[in-house]
This record gives C-alpha cells, sequence and structure tokens, in this order.
C-alpha cells in the first residue's frame, strides 16, 4: 500500500521530487528519506556468487542464472554496466549515499574485482559533486564514457564525459580535459537526466536513454567522438513508472550487415521487468517482474562465442542490500545463432575412442560434425592422434560436401590400432575458407590406453651360462614386473627346467612399474648335462606376450668345444665373380659325457677391412662330436691376401685354448698347385736377370731389379701373371760415379715404398715412391762399396743393410727421420760376409733377425735379437737334394712367410737346392729342386738368384738369374695352408677376438693414445726424438696412454707401441 501510495505523488508532482530530493527518484519510495551513508564499513572490495538456475536446458527469459552480491567502498546503489570485450570484464559504476561514486572492473567467472582508478575527476557544477549515473565502454579506442549528472540536478546540463584508458590492463583512466572529451546530452533534449548507454561498434555512435520522461520516451543516437546527434528511437506506449532508463544495443553478422539486430531496455523506476524491443523500439515481450530494480543491463558477448550457447545480458540494481549491490546473470531466451548468422562448422562430439581403451584394441574413430552456420556449407574434417612423447600416431580427413544449416553428421575414419600406452590426445577439427567462428573448430579429448602386461625381468637362479656341479641343490628365482599401467591382479608364474621340474607360484598384485622376486617352492638336485631353465608369467588377457618369457642356459658338469679345421676358405682360392661358396669350419665338442649347444662365429678380414661376419648357433653336439657348420656364402671377388678366424663362445668352457682358430687364404685368378710352377717370363727388361737382380713383395705386385749392369725397375701382377717396365733406378746425384745396378744389389719395401741398393760397389740407397713415381738418394756409409747387400725391413720403423763387402758391417735406415744409424749389436757376428749372404726380420715377443753368412767353412746361421746377443742356430744343410757338400754362395736369397712361421732360402752357388727353417723347433727341411715337378729350369741359381713371398700370389716367387729371364713359384702345400688353433684370453667375449686397432686422438694439451688388443696383455709406449733418445716411457694394461704434450718441444717425434707380437710405429708432429 505504501508504495502505491508513493507511486501516485510521483504521478503527480515530480518536478517538485526532482527539485527536492533527486536520489528518491531511483531510490524505492518506500525508504522516503535517505539513508546513513555507509562508506566507512566498506573499505575493501569483495563478491560473492549465487547459482540461482540447476537446468540443463536453455533457460526461458529473463530466467536469473546466478546472482552476485557486491561490496565496495561506494556500495551503497547501483548505477550503469558495461562490458569490455578486448579485455573480458565488465565495468560497473556505484554510487553511496552521498554521492560519492566508484567504477569497478570485475571479473563474474573468477569472482574477482577491483576499483578502477579515475585521474582529474571532472566537477561542472558547484559545490556539489555531480552524479555519474551511466557508463558505456568503446570497443574501438577501449576508453570510458560516463554521462555525468550536474550537482546531482536536473536543473544543470546532464554531461557525456569521455575517460581515456591509461594502462593496458583497463586499471586506470583519465579525463584528459580537451573539447572532445566531453558533450552535454541537454544538446538532445534538456532539463532531463540520461542514464542507461551503450557503444555501437560498427555505426561508431552511442545509444543514451533518458532517465525520466512523462511526455516522451527517446533513446537517442549520438556520435560522441563527432559531436554528432545522429538520431532517436522512441515508444510512447507505457506509463511513467515503465520509463525507459537504461537500454542495450549491440549489432552484430546481420542481414544486411550492420543493421541493428536487438535490444534490450528495462522498465524505469519502481520496475523490474527487462523487456526486448525490435530495431523500431516495438515492444516484443518482457519477462516477469524481479523483486529489485534495475539501473542497468549490458549483454556479455564471450570471446569464443558458441552459437549454440544461451545469450545473457548481466543487470545491475540500483537497490541495496545491506552494504551490498545486487548483479544478476539473467538468460535472454536465445542462442547466439538466433541473434547472427554466421558460415560456421563445428565438431561436437569424439564418440571413438572412448575415454579408456586397450592398448591392443582396434579403433575405428568416430566423431560427429555440425554445420552450426546459418548457411549451406563445404568443409574438411580432420581427426588426429597424439602422444606426449611418440608425437603424431594418427591423422585422416573427410570432406563433407553441401551439409545444410544446422545439420549434425556422424564421420568414420580409418581403423587405428592403438598399440601405445598412457595418456594420448585426440583432436577433431574443421575448416574451411570463411569459418567466421573458428575458435570453435577444435575439440580435444584425452584418453587413457590401458596396458595389462607381466613379464619377466631376470632369472636370478640358475643364471645364464651358470656352471655348477652335479648334485648341486637349485630352487629356482626369477625377478617379475608390471610392465603395464594399471594393476595386475594375482597371476601364476611358472617354473621349468628341461622335463624334469615344473612348478608355478601365484604372484599376488603388481603395481604399474613394480618389481618383486620370486622363488619356487620346491628344489632340483643338479644333473649332468646342458640345461634350459624356463620362467613364464600367465596373466589373464596380458597385452604383450613377448616379455612372459625368459630362458637361462647353463651347464651341469665339465664342458670344452672348438673349432678344429677351417673347411673353407683355406689355402689357394680361385677368384670368382659371380658364384658365393658356403663358408665352412668344423666344431667338436670335446666333453666325455655332456650335450652342448653353443654358438660359433666366422670372420673374414684382408687387411683392416671386415669381409665376412656370420654367427650361427649349433645346436645339440653330442659328446665327441665333431659337426661340419656352414656360417653363410662368401664371394671371392677380390684378389688378395686374407685372413680368417672362427671362434665359439660357449660359456663356462673349461678349456679356452682351443676355442680360437686362425688360418689364412689367397684369393688368385692363377691358382699355384703345391711345388714348383713356371710363371711367365720376365720381359720388357734391357737384358736378362744376372747379378744384381733382386725381388720385393706389395700387395698383389712383385718389384723386380733384374741387375746385370742395368737400371730397369720391373713389375709383375700375380693376379694376371705379367711383367711391365714401372721405372728406372736414377744415376747418382750424390757421386760423380754414374753407375748401373749390378753385383751386390737388393731391394725391399716398407709396406708403402720401395728401397733399393745398387750395388756394384757404390754406398747408394734409393727410396722410390709408388704413388707419385718420384726417386730419392741417400748414402748409406759403409767402409767398403757393396759388393753383397741384403734388406730386411722391421715392420715398423726401420730397414737393416749389410754390406756383403767381406766385412761385419750392417746398419739401419730410419723411415721417419731418414738417416741411417748404427745397429745394437753394432756389427754382424763373425767376420767377412760375402756376396750371397743375406737376412730375414722375424716379428715376434722379442724382435730378431735370422742371417745366413756367405764367406765361411758352413752355411753359417744366426739369430740377432734387436739389441741383443747374436744366437747361433743349425747351418743350412751342406748336403742337399744332389748328396753333395754344397756350401751357399751367389744367388742365396731367404724369405720368411710369416703365416708359416718359416724361412724359405736358395743355395744359390750354382745349384738349384732349396730350404726351409721351421723358427718354431730350429730345424732344416730339404724342399723340392727349383722347377720340380714342373720342369728343370735352363740354369742353375747364380748371379741373380731372389725370392720374395707374395701373399697375395700365395707362394714364394723366385729368378733363377744365371743370364734368363725365367721365374718361378713355389706353391704351399695343403698341410702348410691350414689353419691353426689359437688361445683366447676370456671366454665368450667376442671383442677378445678383434683385430689389433691402435688410435691417436690429438688434443690441445693431451695426447691419448688408444688400442685395442685380441688379448689381455701389458702394451709399453716408448717416444723417441729426432737424435733417437727416449723421451716417453710408459706401460699400460687400461687400453689408452695419457701423454701430456707440455713436456715435449715443438718437432717430430717417433712412437713406438709393442704388446707381445702386436707392434705399431708411428710418426708424430708436435706443434
Amino acid at each position: 500500500m505504501k508504495g502505491k501510495l508513493s507511486i501516485l505523488i510521483l504521478l503527480l508532482g515530480f518536478v517538485y521530487l526532482f527539485a527536492a530530493n533527486p536520489w528518491d527518484f531511483m531510490m524505492p519510495p518506500k525508504d522516503g528519506k535517505f539513508p546513513p551513508d555507509r562508506t566507512h564499513l566498506n573499505k575493501t572490495c569483495s563478491i560473492k556468487a549465487e547459482v540461482n538456475y540447476h537446468g540443463t536446458d536453455q533457460p526461458p527469459f529473463g530466467t536469473v542464472v546466478r546472482t552476485f552480491y557486491i561490496s565496495t567502498p561506494t556500495s551503497y546503489a547501483g548505477g550503469g554496466i558495461t562490458w569490455a570485450k578486448a579485455i573480458n570484464k565488465f565495468y560497473l559504476l556505484q554510487f553511496s549515499s552521498s554521492y560519492v561514486d566508484g567504477i569497478y572492473k570485475v571479473d563474474f567467472d573468477s569472482l574477482t574485482i577491483r576499483q578502477v582508478v579515475i585521474q582529474n575527476r571532472p566537477n561542472f557544477g558547484g559545490s556539489t559533486a555531480d552524479l555519474w549515473w551511466g557508463i558505456a565502454y568503446n570497443d574501438r579506442s577501449g576508453n570510458l564514457w560516463v554521462t555525468s549528472v550536474t550537482d546531482a540536478s536536473t536543473t544543470a546540463p546532464c554531461y557525456a564525459i569521455q575517460l581515456t584508458k591509461m594502462d593496458a590492463l583497463g586499471d586506470t583512466f583519465r579525463w584528459m580535459g580537451t573539447a572532445a572529451d566531453s558533450f552535454n546530452l541537454w544538446t538532445c533534449e534538456a532539463n532531463y537526466w540520461y542514464a542507461g548507454m551503450d557503444y555501437c561498434p560498427q555505426k561508431r555512435y552511442f545509444y543514451i536513454s533518458k532517465a525520466y520522461s512523462a511526455s516522451q520516451r527517446r533513446w537517442w543516437q549520438v556520435d560522441l567522438d563527432n559531436k554528432e546527434i545522429k538520431g532517436w528511437k522512441e515508444n510512447t506506449s507505457y506509463i511513467y513508472a515503465e520509463r525507459m532508463q537504461s537500454c542495450f544495443y549491440r549489432p552484430l553478422s546481420a542481414v544486411p550487415p550492420g543493421t541493428d539486430t536487438f535490444w534490450v531496455l528495462t522498465g524505469g523506476w519502481n520496475s523490474g521487468q527487462i523487456k526486448q524491443f525490435d530495431t523500431n523500439a516495438t515492444f516484443v515481450r518482457s519477462a516477469a517482474a524481479n523483486p529489485y530494480y534495475c539501473a542497468d543491463i549490458d549483454i556479455w558477448e564471450p570471446t569464443n562465442i558458441d552459437l549454440d550457447s544461451t545469450v545473457y545480458a548481466f543487470m545491475q540494481f540500483s537497490v541495496y542490500n545491506g552494504s551490498q549491490v545486487i548483479v544478476q546473470q539473467v538468460s535472454m531466451g536465445l542462442k547466439w545463432g538466433d541473434v547472427v548468422r554466421v558460415h560456421d562448422a563445428k565438431p561436437t562430439a569424439i564418440l571413438s575412442p572412448s575415454l579408456n581403451i586397450d592398448t591392443t584394441a582396434a579403433i575405428t574413430p568416430t566423431a560427429k560434425v555440425k554445420n552450426s552456420g546459418s548457411y549451406t556449407e563445404s568443409f574438411w574434417t580432420y581427426f588426429t592422434i597424439e602422444h606426449p612423447t611418440a608425437g603424431l600416431l594418427y591423422s585422416d580427413s573427410l570432406f563433407l560436401q553441401d551439409i545444410p544449416s544446422g545439420k549434425e553428421t556422424l564421420l568414420t575414419y580409418t581403423p587405428w590400432n592403438a598399440h601405445i600406452r598412457d595418456t594420448i590426445l585426440i583432436t577433431l577439427r574443421t575448416y574451411f575458407e570463411g569459418d567466421e567462428f573458428q575458435r570453435n573448430d577444435t575439440l580435444r579429448q584425452k584418453t587413457f590406453v590401458r596396458v595389462l602386461d607381466a613379464g619377466v625381468v631376470t632369472i636370478l637362479v640358475p643364471k645364464q651360462d651358470t656352471i655348477l656341479n652335479v648334485g648341486d641343490l637349485v630352487q629356482p628365482k626369477a625377478i617379475v614386473k608390471n610392465f603395464g599401467n594399471v594393476n595386475t591382479g594375482s597371476f601364476n608364474l611358472w617354473f621349468r627346467i628341461g622335463t624334469v621340474f615344473t612348478e608355478f607360484v601365484q604372484v599376488s598384485d603388481l603395481a604399474p612399474g613394480e618389481e618383486r622376486e620370486v622363488s619356487a617352492s620346491g628344489v632340483w638336485e643338479a644333473e649332468g648335462g646342458s640345461w634350459t631353465c624356463q620362467v613364464n608369467t600367465a596373466l589373464t588377457n596380458d597385452m604383450n606376450p613377448t616379455n612372459n618369457l625368459k630362458l637361462s642356459r647353463f651347464i651341469v658338469g665339465e664342458v670344452d668345444v672348438g673349432p678344429t679345421r677351417i673347411v673353407w676358405p683355406a689355402g689357394m682360392v680361385q677368384w670368382d665373380t659371380l658364384t658365393p661358396k658356403p663358408v665352412k669350419a668344423k666344431i667338436k665338442n670335446y666333453s666325455a659325457n655332456i650335450r652342448v649347444s653353443t654358438q660359433a662365429t666366422f670372420q673374414i678380414r684382408k687387411g683392416d677391412s671386415l669381409y665376412f661376419d656370420a654367427t650361427v648357433s649349433v645346436s645339440n653336439l653330442e659328446p665327441g662330436e665333431e659337426r661340419e657348420v656352414t656360417f653363410g656364402n662368401f664371394l671371392p671377388k677380390d684378389t688378395g691376401a686374407y685372413n680368417s678366424l672362427v671362434y665359439t663362445m660357449l660359456a663356462g668352457d673349461r678349456n679356452p685354448n682351443n676355442d680360437t682358430l686362425r688360418g689364412s687364404f689367397v684369393v688368385t685368378k692363377v691358382v699355384i698347385p703345391a711345388g714348383w710352377s713356371r710363371m711367365a717370363d720376365v720381359s720388357g727388361a734391357a737384358k736378362p736377370v744376372k747379378s744384381g737382380g733382386a725381388l720385393c713383395a706389395l700387395g698383389d705386385k712383385i718389384y723386380a731389379l733384374v741387375g746385370n749392369n742395368t737400371r730397369d725397375l720391373m713389375v709383375y701382377d700375380v693376379n694376371t701373371n705379367t711383367w711391365t717396365k714401372k721405372s728406372e733406378v736414377p744415376l747418382s746425384g750424390l757421386t760423380t760415379k754414374k753407375k748401373n745396378v749390378k753385383k751386390g744389389a737388393s731391394i725391399c719395401t716398407d709396406g708403402e715404398n720401395i728401397y733399393v741398393i745398387k750395388g756394384n760397389n757404390t754406398q747408394e740407397f734409393w727410396r722410390y715412391k709408388i704413388a707419385v713415381d718420384s726417386w730419392k738418394e741417400y748414402q748409406v756409409g759403409f767402409s767398403k762399396g757393396i759388393k753383397g747387400s741384403s734388406m730386411a725391413w722391421d715392420g715398423d720403423s726401420f730397414i737393416y743393410v749389410i754390406c756383403g763387402s767381406s766385412n761385419n758391417e750392417w746398419k739401419r735406415f730410419n723411415r721417419y727421420t731418414e738417416t741411417f744409424e748404427a745397429c745394437n749389436p753394432a756389427s754382424l757376428p763373425a767376420d767377412k760376409w760375402k756376396t750371397g749372404s743375406w737376412i730375414v726380420y722375424v716379428p715376434g715377443e722379442t724382435a730378431r733377425i735370422y742371417a745366413l753368412r756367405v764367406g765361411g767353412k758352413t752355411n753359417e746361421f744366426y739369430m740377432i735379437p734387436i739389441g741383443g746377443t747374436a744366437v747361433t742356430k743349425p747351418e743350412m744343410p751342406l748336403v742337399g737334394s744332389t748328396n753333395k757338400k754344397k756350401k751357399a754362395k751367389e744367388g742365396s736369397a731367404g724369405v720368411y712367410v710369416p703365416s708359416q712361421g718359416r724361412i724359405y732360402a736358395l743355395k744359390g752357388g750354382n745349384t738349384l737346392e732349396f730350404f726351409s727353417f721351421n723358427t718354431a723347433n730350429d730345424s732344416w727341411k730339404i724342399e723340392l729342386d727349383v722347377g720340380q715337378p714342373a720342369g728343370t729350369p735352363a740354369k742353375k741359381v747364380k748371379g741373380g738368384g731372389a725370392l720374395t713371398y707374395s701373399e697375395a700370389g700365395n707362394g714364394v716367387f723366385a729368378f733363377v738369374g744365371s743370364g734368363t729371364n725365367e721365374f718361378w713359384c713355389f706353391g704351399f702345400s695343403s698341410e702348410l695352408m691350414a689353419s691353426k688353433s689359437l688361445p683366447t684370453a676370456i671366454q665368450g667375449n667376442v671383442l677378445n677376438n678383434k683385430e689389433f686397432v691402435l688410435t691417436i686422438t690429438p688434443t690441445r694439451d693431451y695426447l691419448k693414445v688408444s688400442y685395442t688388443l685380441p688379448v689381455n696383455t701389458k702394451a709399453s709406449l716408448k717416444i723417441y726424438n729426432i737424435l733417437g733418445e727416449i723421451v716417453y716411457n710408459a706401460t699400460s694394461d687400461k687400453g689408452s696412454f695419457v701423454i701430456d704434450k707440455k713436456n715435449f718441444a715443438t718437432g717430430i717425434y717417433i712412437l713406438k707401441f709393442v704388446a707381445n707380437e702386436y707392434r705399431a710405429t708411428k710418426k708424430l708432429v708436435i706443434h
């Protein structure tokens, strides 16, 4: 009753009401007067929310969804409210009972609020503060506009004031005080307050409503930036109590673009009823009356509009509630798709994969998409599956043609098998050019891929490769693990040893990643033989059977196995480019009563290059059984000398000495039979071979001097059996004597270059670099001219040279310093070494030279350790194949064959006698005379007789000399070519069978010398300076030496590495 009386008073005398107290216009009439100022009770800002709607359908028009209770320093009454889309926040204008106003920035989702700082606040009236009522956010500039009632009175003008944003967050605004920052709204219509306002970003003007008008109900359209009135909208069908004091206007994507599409205006004082009007300000509909009184309303336009979502408005009420102002979120009863017409498509659901799948599942990706726009569209859809570490797992796409507006489509993509684990990300996306709401084009889902997987990690008892004694008690034990990402539940674990022991144990639930040690309850008394222990899990629905089973092979008793023979390739192998042949070796089980299974490896190398490498399993070798094993096929398409290696790897083998077998073979286009074969005669030389003839082999070539007072250097190709002239030994440039090659000449190689001594009573020593066809001369420096030289390379730094001029002088040439130096011992044993004397180098743990002396009463033979004292060895037999005593003379020659450990020798002295010396047992053997069994040379071996061994040719090649061009080759018997067993240091480790490798790695301050040996032994490293002095000497069994370079002056050094028979010499240059 009291409310109705107040309305009547206002209808009869509104002029007096405004003049008396303008606040009564906006406050409930039941108050009748100002309540006390409550500002001092609200020193901080706070906001609380209450949910009013709990339905799932779209709320009807006017439905209050949430109510917010706001406490601020000015929360006596609410004024304007505006949505700032750019920063996704609302601005509220509130005021206290004493006209103290405040602006607040609010996020209704996070329930955060803060007061905005206003700088240089203007006051257009007198001592009474102007009252700010309406507020609007300029979407283009980011500035705020407020309506300011001068002196809070209707007798003074009402202004629109622009507040300029001073920071990016919109927390501080300032009135700049220029003419552009204010507009007198009485220019529209005088003597009225102006309250609700909103901005139209497309038309760039504001809609401003009058707060009170008995005769006119206009909403003015004003371009505040340009101070221009654009017009008004008007409705005259409502009584005074429903005056329009606030409004909403938002132009969206309309047809035609830019037209007004939506209005919301609230009832005036004493009305909380929301009303909707069309673009002509004609009433459309209204909601039920709200118990509060609306001061202003604005539509919330989300940053990411979902066209199927509800349009909401936020209303601030003028009524106060104790110390709080109320804001409500109200449904407009519309979807955004009802308001706008757009081009849009979006994903709506991911149906498959579901949120949880198994790793073994076969998935058919299925989804729904919708044309959520206003027009018929054609668009692409993309379906992807990603893993955080594995990356993209799946990708497929489908194109949809002419989908009507609003139609939802079910899609089925290409099937996919999971085979992954843990969380994956499913992404469904739509795309077409012109989509106006691309922010709703992507739908994501996290799916958990379940892995149920229990397996065996390792068998602890009996361990792999264990050797047990007969009668040992064995209790099997293993470690099991949950390899999956979900609990396993209980499952069985089975233990089996052959067919003699079987038991299962139940394992209780394992957490993801958990490991557990599990033992059998029973024991097994070990019986002799080769056994396999099997442990396997039996988990129901196990998704990964590959880790369910572990095997442990072990032996009870003593076992011994090893290779006995390399069947093929061995000896002389016919060159072939078309037909590979099987690589074979024989493996034997030496064990007395145990069947064994082992692995065997066969390797073929040529130099440092690995040509063949295969490992095979040899199963169930019976005690004493010898079996021929095939390792694969090898094509002998490259000629030359090869080394072969076969070894077994049986853990627990009690006899490692017979586990490795080494051999050698030669691939050649011309297979030489055992015994002597006549090869192609020397051709292309100026004269036949006579005194001064000499031979040396390098690769698949043999280099030769024909002597006979010529300078021809000839070369023989062992593959083609042909001769060519390579070069000529130059005439001396260091002496005035210009001599040719004659009696006493010799030739040798260091594996890269050729070295020549001319003989002919000179001191000339020449180095020939084959690669660049260049010669360099040196002088040996003997006390006499050379008449019977012989040379031997130590495989490292030095070339040893004897003079043979009825003296015992010898020297050695340092390849790195290119100087001659004294030998140790300083002289050869005995005196008067004459033409026909020779030396050969034999490698080994102790480097040594074997030497035959011509000039004594017998064929004296010596072993001279480098740095040691000469040892007399059995002499070359005086009586040979002719049963006559013959001493070695000119034409005698010797050569060492490393694969046999033998020295082969010609006696010379006009004989055909040929011998071999076994360095292992110091014994001589009479071999076939030169030419046998093929025939007999035209002349016997005398001046020009020479020998060399060619790995590539797999034989000993010889000159007969004596003025002939005959060239012969001695082929080895199959017994001499057979492979031989060598011990290995550590059983079962393949690395111990690799070839010797030496690596030098320089750094700025250090030098690292690393080595790999086929046996575990101590190595020594020495470094010599240019004077031959030792400047570094160390031993190691660690596989490397680390040398501080600061201890070395800049210069050239020689590095020498020795580990038993493994030796290397390197030239170092330290800067």
